[in-house]
């Protein structure tokens, strides 16, 4: 599961057909093995995708419990590769999401999202676990 195809769509490289090819949508055979990776090994997992949501396309980042159920996902909302509305290879997210997880309250931001400090700010705020991640990871 790839979304990193996305500038070579827009710089005219691939056809925009191609990033719907390689979406998955969130029940999808793919995504719902990780939902049974997570329960039988009992473990969270959490990863990025181009999520295929009706006619469009995401970039997705979804949080599966170590009982495999899906706690959240989160649309990438900061595209350094801009937006026009024809591209619906490449939607923009409408919501800062943070939910609940076994780990405790967690947000996400995806790439370009980094680099908006407010962004990163409320995710501080409202999923306080992100914050101790970040330190751990960062």
């Amino acid at each position: 599961m790839e979304g990193y195809v996305v500038m070579d769509v827009v710089e005219g490289r691939r056809a925009a057909r191609e990033m719907w090819e390689i979406a998955e949508a969130i029940d999808a055979p793919a995504i719902q093995r990780f939902q049974r990776l997570a329960a039988q090994s009992s473990i969270c997992l959490a990863f990025g995708l181009a999520e295929r949501l009706g006619k469009e396309v995401y970039n997705t980042v979804i949080f599966i419990d170590r009982t495999g159920d899906i706690c959240g996902r989160y649309h990438k909302s900061q595209l350094a590769e801009g937006s026009h509305p024809d591209w619906t290879f490449n939607r923009i997210g409408k919501r800062l999401r943070a939910f609940d997880t076994p780990l405790g309250g967690l947000g996400f931001v995806i790439c370009n999202d980094r680099w908006y400090p407010l962004l990163v700010e409320m995710h501080k705020r409202y999923a306080p676990t992100m914050e101790k991640l970040g330190r751990r990871l960062g």
